[in-house]
């Protein structure tokens, strides 16, 4: 069968498993009572953090910037573009952080699709997040015992699509490219980090959902994760 050569299987966490979404919705609305209520609508300051934090996270991807930084520099900017003080940068940051630390919800079918593949495969996560906020949410999912590896771009000093993360994981997971399957939902992040790594990835995104120009068809796509196990079986 299909997915009878694999051995060990490679998460991505976010929109993979977790629903971001919905963590990042409540450290918002945390950060904004706190820091924001009096100056700027809930609206404008979540327009304001999605428009900084994308960039923050090109100048990561680029070089630009390493990941320890970003909780910082993204509060900073932040509270400078709204006209508030920004030393408290540093304090607003950490809370954002904790905040999104705090929220680990799994994305519909996901937890037990997750654990029936981990009852017969090892398996793995490899996130471009930070350090502070994925430890928690891991820990509140309750599968590190199962877990070979857990890659997490700002301790490993390198991020997705780079090729050095999924060796990372590979190294400590203890298998070879040709062993393992890649699942995640970002083409740019996961799928051509697989690319790079010549690991061969699932992407899992409705079937309706185009493929970025220039990519080659994936091994798999799947429109849920619940599909993932007539993959493997």
């Amino acid at each position: 069968m299909a997915g009878m050569s694999y051995k060990f299987i490679l998460f991505d966490l976010d929109d993979t498993l977790l629903d971001f979404k919905a963590s990042e919705f409540h450290a918002l609305n945390t950060c904004w009572e706190l820091f924001f209520k009096d100056a700027i609508s809930l609206e404008v300051y979540t327009r304001t953090f999605h428009q900084i934090n994308r960039g923050i996270w090109r100048e990561v991807e680029s070089g630009k910037l390493k990941p320890p930084h970003v909780s910082y520099e993204r509060a900073r900017r932040t509270l400078k573009h709204v006209g508030l003080p920004v030393r408290n940068a540093e304090e607003l940051g950490a809370r954002f952080a904790f905040s999104l630390g705090q929220v680990a919800q799994w994305l519909p079918d996901a937890k037990d699709s997750f654990r029936n593949i981990a009852s017969r495969y090892d398996v793995g996560l490899i996130t471009n997040r930070l350090t502070a906020v994925q430890h928690p949410r891991v820990d509140s999912m309750g599968i590190r015992p199962v877990l070979k590896t857990f890659q997490i771009s700002e301790e490993a000093a390198t991020m997705k699509p780079k090729a050095r993360l999924f060796e990372r994981a590979l190294v400590e997971a203890g298998y070879s490219n040709q062993d393992t399957l890649m699942v995640g939902d970002s083409v740019t992040s996961d799928f051509q980090g697989a690319i790079n790594s010549k690991i061969d990835f699932c992407w899992v995104k409705p079937n309706t959902h185009p493929l970025t120009f220039g990519f080659p068809k994936p091994k798999f796509h799947i429109s849920s994760l619940n599909e993932l196990d007539s993959i493997l079986s």
